[in-house]
This record gives C-alpha cells, sequence and structure tokens, in this order.
C-alpha cells in the first residue's frame, strides 16, 4: 500500500493539480479523496462546434435528451461542418447518413420544437436553474 501510495503521490500529476489523496488500497480496489472546490464545478462556458472549427471537416452529435425533456424519446442527430473538405470524410458521413436511413423512428416533431422551446425568453432562466441544481447536488455527494 504504502509503494503504491507513494508512487501515486509523487508522478501522478493529475492527481497532484486535483488535490487527490490516495486512502486506501486493497487488490482491485482503490479509495481516493478529493475536495470539491469552485474550479471543479461546471462553471465554463460552452461555444458550439460551429464557433471554433473553421475550415476543418468534423461533425457534433446534438440532442434534446440533455436540454429538455422529452417523454419515451432519444431524439438525436448529425451536424456536420466542412464534409466537403476531405474525400475520407465525406465518404464517411455519406455512410453514416444511409445508415441512419434504416431507423424506422422520426425525429422530425421533436425537431421542429426547437425553435419555439429554445426560442422561448424563459428557457435560458430554465438552464440557469438546472445548472444550479446540478452544482448543489454535487456538494451533496458524499466525500
Amino acid at each position: 500500500m504504502e509503494l503504491i501510495k507513494k508512487f501515486f503521490t509523487e508522478h501522478d500529476h493529475f492527481a497532484q493539480h486535483t488535490g487527490i489523496e490516495l486512502l486506501r488500497v486493497e487488490a482491485g480496489k482503490a479509495w481516493a479523496k478529493m475536495e470539491i472546490q469552485a474550479c471543479h464545478m461546471n462553471g465554463a462556458k460552452t461555444v458550439h462546434l460551429s464557433e471554433v472549427i473553421g475550415d476543418v471537416p468534423g461533425m457534433a452529435l446534438r440532442g434534446i435528451s440533455k436540454e429538455f425533456p422529452w417523454p419515451g424519446s432519444r431524439c438525436g442527430w448529425l451536424e456536420v461542418f466542412n464534409k466537403d473538405k476531405h474525400p475520407r470524410f465525406e465518404r464517411y458521413v455519406k455512410s453514416l447518413i444511409n445508415a441512419k436511413m434504416l431507423e424506422v423512428c422520426s425525429t422530425s416533431l421533436p425537431q421542429y420544437s426547437i425553435p419555439r422551446i429554445m426560442g422561448d425568453p424563459r428557457y435560458i432562466d430554465h438552464l440557469n436553474r438546472r445548472k444550479k441544481m446540478f452544482e448543489q447536488a454535487q456538494t451533496l455527494l458524499p466525500g
């Protein structure tokens, strides 16, 4: 245990940076402790991939399940950027879209609802309340 703890303490830079302390080690298990600080909370601003991707081919997997409840639905889609910039990427995207066409469920109705829901003036307040709720829940985790 002490040898593992020494190695962890001296060589794990992530643990050093975040203040993780190794408490106990058993065969196949380890217990550690980390004090949750403000810098660990989800206070970072996110940006859409389209704001940073430039001319690079890429895709974002998007969905509404994390944004607002849609009972019984797993509504998601691909947003593809710059597919014409690389032939292999363009073929890959075409294969994904062709495979998606084999699915029997439709995401049209939930997608049509997105502008009305996300465009509602109350939507930002809803997201801020959810963010606060999750931040408060983190402080309730056993430490």
